[in-house]
């Protein structure tokens, strides 16, 4: 779902984080996402620390 807002929980340093965003790119041989969030930062999200996926639903 390239483009579409998503909300990524992922297991970072001990904590569950959420990030909502897009992906932009999906790095296979690396095994991680390439996301852009809702203020415009990239991030680079190993496929190892998703926890679940979904679809983002604004007024969340």
């Amino acid at each position: 779902m390239l483009g579409t807002d998503l909300s990524f929980d992922l297991y970072h340093d001990g904590y569950i984080r959420e990030v909502i965003g897009a992906v932009h790119y999906v790095d296979h041989p690396r095994k991680e996402l390439r996301v852009k969030d809702l203020k415009g930062d990239t991030w680079f999200i190993e496929f190892d620390s998703l926890l679940s996926v979904r679809t983002y639903e604004v007024g969340r």
